[in-house]
């Protein structure tokens, strides 16, 4: 089979609204594959809908309609540069993540661009924590750090 125009309808009802070129365009062949897609900027704590369209030999088809819901992920509510300290940034195998305040850090969390929470630990014994990231994608995420007292922080981490 050979797809090509690749592409994703969505939005925040299952009407969509918003369409954005899948990565790769077209595939040829039987196998599985890959498509993938980033939405800039997408809201808080939202539920999105979402499909994938692709055109056969002048038709149209279109997949199974799916949702996902993105975290509450503000960046402005708490400014986390200092509240902890992480680098280096961007990253390639450990991030270290130190708390510059007496409070500790109770979890982190890593967040995907869709918003999906890909990395979860709690119960740290020390203040100087160390992830190893090296079986992530590259890409873009999120760090949740979540206080002992305080609410959550969350800042950009760029994995090379």
């Amino acid at each position: 089979a050979y797809l090509n125009d690749i592409h994703f309808e969505y939005g925040t009802t299952n009407n969509f609204g918003s369409s954005i070129a899948g990565k790769p365009n077209y595939v040829y062949g039987y196998n599985t594959n890959f498509i993938t897609c980033l939405i800039e900027n997408p809201l808080p704590d939202q539920v999105y809908y979402y499909r994938l369209v692709a055109k056969n030999n002048g038709n149209i088809i279109y997949s199974d309609t799916y949702q996902y819901t993105t975290d509450a992920l503000s960046l402005t509510e708490y400014n986390l540069e200092k509240k902890v300290s992480i680098h280096p940034n961007p990253v390639s195998n450990f991030v270290t993540i130190k708390p510059t305040i007496s409070e500790k850090i109770k979890s982190v969390e890593f967040y995907n661009t869709l918003g999906q929470r890909i990395y979860y630990e709690k119960g740290f014994k020390t203040s100087l924590i160390k992830i190893n990231v090296s079986n992530f994608t590259r890409g873009l995420y999120y760090i949740k750090i979540n206080f002992e007292y305080t609410k959550a922080a969350t800042s950009k981490l760029i994995l090379n």
